[in-house]
């Protein structure tokens, strides 16, 4: 859509335009690095497929082009096939570039102008500016380095599927947090419900904002700060495409998240294995909740972090079964399965925590992780039950 948008701006400036030069040399494409990722190991070359975002004024700062990251979907450039004006100056433009740089294009007018509206001496006056950025080639998203300050794990908030779940999680809680808004909006002004789930400017709103919300900024109890660069990261490309699964799968509170969760971690970003909706036994139930503890353990933030490991490890307990929605293809059974561990090996479980933590962390191998569970009465039955079994 942008550069059908570009094109049709670029030939109205050319039919247009009154101001004409005289003949003279014709100058080239000016480019300029704007922010360079530290770490660059993939390049725009002669044959890449490029996605990007862009923008563009004119030298009187007139906006000659809206920018197009607020739509959500990267425009495609082939930088094999030749192309003319504006889409030519891009390809030099971008040429080199690393994955996620970021760069300045001054285009000169001549190099802009389209079919033979202009004669061959006259083009345009206006130089173009274009802002441009780099986010995705050949179909690989870009890539962010992880903090230095948090320890990448394989649960902890610097690692890929950690970062997405944590993403995910309050990505969810924003989303819900904006539909209970308007529904009580809505309830305020002639107390009827939508008939239907719609987006809206809220919802518009609130996906464009993300990650800059207090959801992420001022929460004291969840590192949300760790995954800042991921959750840019994640809407800067796949924006528009999560908002469609979310109008998808979060139009019920009480259904579970995790085609959801699968859909953003395990199919768009590939930051985690997609986990199974059909079947789930009570033994992986059980060694999928511990892990979940380790989980919430690394993205504690500062306000929790400064607590007893035992009131730490007490306060994730007490949370842990009403998320089970969220990765979890039966919650309501995942529920009943938290319920009777907590109840019946509570104790054990926050006395576990607390040792591995005086050592090197909460961190159990499947191993440890089975012999618990088995130990608990869960792992003894590898009975499934169906997903949507109640």
């Amino acid at each position: 859509m942008g550069l059908v948008l570009l094109a049709l701006v670029l030939l109205f400036v050319a039919s247009s335009s009154r101001v004409w030069c005289k003949k003279g040399p014709k100058k080239k494409v000016k480019i300029f690095r704007l922010d360079k990722p530290s770490v660059c190991t993939n390049v725009v070359e002669s044959d890449s497929v490029v996605g990007f975002y862009f923008s563009g004024h004119f030298e009187n700062g007139t906006v000659a082009i809206a920018d197009t990251s607020v739509v959500g979907r990267p425009d495609e450039l082939d930088m094999s096939k030749e192309r003319d004006g504006l889409l030519k100056a891009l390809q030099k433009g971008m040429k080199g570039a690393c994955n996620g740089e970021r760069r300045r294009v001054v285009v000169p007018p001549y190099l802009y102008r389209t079919g033979e509206a202009v004669a061959e001496d006259q083009f345009p006056s206006e130089t173009i500016e274009l802002r441009v950025h780099v986010v995705l080639i050949d179909g690989e998203a870009y890539a962010e380095e992880a903090s230095s300050a948090h320890v990448a794990s394989d649960h902890g908030p610097a690692s890929e599927c950690g970062a997405c779940r944590l993403f995910v999680s309050k990505f969810v809680e924003s989303w819900y947090n904006t539909l209970a808004k308007n529904l009580a909006e809505v309830k305020n002004n002639d107390g009827k419900e939508p008939p239907s789930l719609t987006y809206n400017e809220d919802l518009e709103d609130m996906i464009q904002n993300l990650c800059t919300s207090d959801v992420f900024l001022k929460d004291t109890k969840v590192d949300t700060k760790a995954i800042l660069p991921f959750c840019e990261k994640t809407m800067t490309v796949h924006k528009r495409t999560i908002a469609e699964q979310a109008m998808r799968h979060l139009n019920d509170m009480t259904k579970s998240w995790l085609p959801f969760s699968n859909q953003v971690c395990g199919l768009m970003t590939q930051s985690c294995p997609l986990r199974g909706e059909e079947k789930v036994s009570t033994c992986d139930t059980c060694k999928a909740l511990i892990e979940e503890i380790e989980f919430d353990l690394a993205t504690q933030g500062p306000s929790l972090k400064v607590l007893p490991i035992e009131k730490r490890a007490w306060g994730i307990l007490t949370d842990m079964c009403g998320k089970t929605k969220y990765s979890h293809s039966n919650p309501h059974k995942a529920s009943e399965v938290c319920e009777d561990l907590l109840e019946d090996h509570g104790k054990a479980l926050v006395s576990l925590i607390a040792v591995k933590e005086a050592g090197e962390g909460f961190t159990l191998d499947n191993g440890m992780t089975e012999l618990f569970c088995k130990s608990a009465g869960m792992c003894n039955d590898q009975k499934s039950y169906d997903k949507d079994e109640l």
